[in-house]
């Protein structure tokens, strides 16, 4: 799914607490969707924060997306050890 320049600023002034859908995740830390849903199921030490929000839905709180992107270990769902980062 591909977002606007303007659609990616809107999520850029999100407040930290707001959550965001897996497409709109993507698109803010410039990552294909995809990637995003494997870092879940294959490598969760290297996947931001998530939530599961019902049954069947992800969503990302874009406070842990800024962490993330940031490179803080706050915004990871598995915080990276001391050998590894």
């Amino acid at each position: 799914m591909k977002f606007s320049a303007e659609r990616i600023n809107e999520l850029v002034r999100l407040e930290d607490d707001a959550l965001v859908d897996t497409h709109e995740a993507a698109a803010f830390l410039g990552f294909k969707s995809g990637t995003l849903l494997w870092y879940r199921n294959r490598a969760p030490h290297c996947s931001p924060k998530f939530k599961h929000v019902g049954r069947r839905s992800i969503r990302y709180r874009m406070g842990d997306l800024r962490a993330f992107a940031n490179g803080d270990p706050s915004g990871y769902q598995v915080p990276p050890t001391a050998s590894e980062g």
